[in-house]
């Protein structure tokens, strides 16, 4: 990447961090999709805004043509910055300091977000295929109201989602998400004489005690899948491998001297590819013995061969790129799980520290910034 180009692109970076777009937050949302339209504009190409949702906006841009197409997706919302006292500077400020730009989101994910507008506008001229750009505004909330449409709406060869990964850690998957409600019932009485009643905390209590060990599932994993796991496990750990289980919520009671008759606990758990939904969860039926379990939020885990051309194509450059990038399956979703249920080729790949994602001081360097779009640059010169 050019300096020039570089410094323009790290400014965008900044100006992007600068619009507090916290998830969930219409206003700020459609603010950044403003500014996103107004700088596309002011760099050749026009865009729109279109809303699935209500308070939910999507930037749509689109240029060239062809029988082939590839999406440019990445998400403009951000996570809260938590307590401001903990930023060493405003998280907002979008400051620049030597060659690094500070404030929440410039990780996940306004920094591929610029990197990607950069390249739209680069690139828009010199296509012989459809290129699509795609910033939606609920990301860090499921996607249920951007991406999940989009997927519905358009059927697209490739597509590459910019979430972080330190321009050397390159998403082919992504765990599935099991959210789960355990519902205790019990009968109340008098504190004092709680053998006439039924402790419906307590149901929960040894419930969540043998859920815990849904870790021990045995999973399948798929054969192609198996190396990439095992590089996984040393990036991010053995939940990557497993069935993860935290009890996020738990309420229930009404009074220190009553005993409850009702409880409740949300418990989020992350399944590997290897395993359904439908397979995990009944097997976790058959670890509770007390409670009722209803569904919340589920995804299917999901991930891509790496082993498709293009996919493939992709590895290798960033390799060239980067000689320590490594195929890994991420812990947490992403909405490339929507373009993956409808049968698109996905890899998740952009600039930003992996570690620093949702992080108090959280920052991105310039050479990040670079080394994204040079990757994605030769990409879509060949693709």
């Amino acid at each position: 990447m050019e300096p020039k180009s570089l410094a323009e692109t790290a400014e965008l970076v900044s100006g992007l961090v600068k619009i507090p777009s916290v998830t969930g937050n219409a206003a700020k949302a459609g603010e950044a999709a403003d500014f996103i339209v107004k700088w596309l504009g002011e760099n050749g190409v026009s865009a729109k805004i279109k809303e699935f949702e209500k308070g939910f906006p999507t930037v749509i841009a689109q240029a060239g043509s062809g029988s082939r197409s590839l999406m440019l997706n990445g998400h403009l919302d951000v996570v809260p910055e938590g307590d401001h006292a903990k930023w060493g500077h405003d998280p907002y400020s979008g400051l620049i300091s030597g060659k690094t730009v500070f404030g929440r989101g410039s990780v996940d994910m306004k920094s591929g977000l610029a990197v990607q507008m950069r390249l739209l506008s680069d690139f828009a001229d010199k296509t012989d295929f459809r290129l699509i750009f795609a910033a939606v505004s609920d990301e860090e909330t499921g996607g249920f109201n951007c991406s999940k449409h989009l997927a519905e709406e358009y059927l697209v060869d490739t597509v590459l989602v910019g979430e972080p990964g330190g321009s050397e850690l390159i998403g082919v998957g992504e765990k599935g998400l099991l959210d789960v409600r355990l519902s205790g019932r019990g009968k109340t009485s008098h504190a004092s004489r709680p053998s006439l009643g039924d402790n419906a905390i307590m149901k929960v209590v040894r419930d969540l005690e043998r859920l815990s060990k849904v870790g021990e599932i045995d999973i399948q994993f798929p054969t192609e899948l198996k190396e990439i796991l095992q590089e996984s496990i040393k990036e991010n750990g053995k939940d990557v491998g497993i069935i993860t289980f935290n009890p996020g919520t738990i309420n229930g009671g009404t009074k220190l001297n009553v005993v409850p008759d009702a409880c409740e606990s949300d418990v989020d758990m992350r399944i590997p590819p290897g395993i359904s939904i439908d397979n995990a969860l009944s097997r976790i039926k058959g670890l509770l013995k007390e409670v009722d379990v209803s569904l919340l939020i589920t995804s299917e885990p999901n991930y891509t061969s790496p082993t498709i051309p293009e996919v493939a194509k992709f590895i290798r450059i960033a390799k060239k790129h980067a000689p320590n990038a490594r195929l890994i399956i991420k812990n947490g979703g992403t909405d490339g799980r929507y373009f993956r249920s409808k049968g698109m080729p996905v890899v998740a790949f952009g600039p930003g520290n992996y570690g620093l994602m949702h992080t108090y001081d959280e920052c991105v360097s310039f050479s990040e910034i670079a080394r994204a779009y040079d990757i994605y640059s030769e990409f879509l010169s060949s693709f």
